[in-house]
């Protein structure tokens, strides 16, 4: 029975370093936030606008280098449709 809880902590713990490792993961809630944004843009203009909006994340909460929908689609994190 001890294994058995000792192996599942090891699941838990690798899962988590395995997430914290994955900057496309990380970044979902962000990504999920600007998709739509880019997706409504229907010019240069409005999608420049969406690459200055921040990104609503636990990064951008006070940080001095705030994450912005901009810096998602530079990096391709972003779907094919922010590709514009």
């Amino acid at each position: 029975m001890i294994i058995v809880g000792v192996l599942v902590l090891v699941l838990i713990a690798a899962s988590w370093i395995a997430l914290m490792n994955k900057p496309r993961l990380q970044y979902t809630p962000a990504a999920v936030f600007c998709g739509p944004l880019y997706d409504a843009a229907r010019n240069a203009i409005d999608t420049s606008e969406v690459d200055a909006t921040l990104a609503v994340t636990q990064r951008t909460e006070g940080a001095t280098n705030p994450l912005r929908c901009g810096d998602l689609r530079r990096a391709n994190l972003l779907t094919d449709s922010a590709a514009r």
